[in-house]
């Protein structure tokens, strides 16, 4: 069982989470791209361990902010590319240097590095045990 420390960042993840698996599968169904189904493999499990508190969730944010991650980079590199065949005059894709592009790129980056360095804090597994605990009577009355 979980107990979620940080209010900000479970809606936050639920968000993103949320967001991306339909624009997954809004591209599965209407532009038939298959590789979608990746990332919604991934994406759905987290939903659900996010609304069952289950403790696989921790290892599937890790997985995908890894992949998400790599993605970004990725991206970076790409953009850095363009602009090395801009410098030698060569023919390069002008959308890749747009400010949109920029903007994704960079939040692909920043947004798992966010989702990694605060995992263990705002995610916390706790004892079921601890939760269940019957209290006694010398319990009551040290209460009162």
């Amino acid at each position: 069982m979980l107990k979620y420390e940080s209010k900000f960042y479970i809606v936050f993840l639920t968000s993103i989470i949320t967001v991306l698996s339909i624009y997954n599968i809004v591209t599965l169904l209407f532009y038939l791209n298959y590789i979608s189904i990746i990332p919604i493999a991934l994406q759905l499990p987290i939903l659900y361990c996010i609304y069952k508190k289950r403790k696989e969730l921790k290892l599937f944010v890790k997985i995908w902010s890894i992949i998400l991650l790599i993605g970004g980079i990725a991206g970076w590199v790409s953009i850095i590319s363009t602009l090395g065949l801009k410098e030698l005059d060569a023919e390069f894709n002008q959308e890749s240097l747009g400010i949109f592009n920029l903007v994704i790129q960079s939040l692909r980056v920043m947004i798992p590095i966010y989702f990694l360095m605060f995992l263990n804090e705002s995610i916390v597994e706790v004892n079921e045990a601890s939760n269940n605990k019957v209290l006694s009577e010398s319990d009551i009355e040290n209460s009162v």
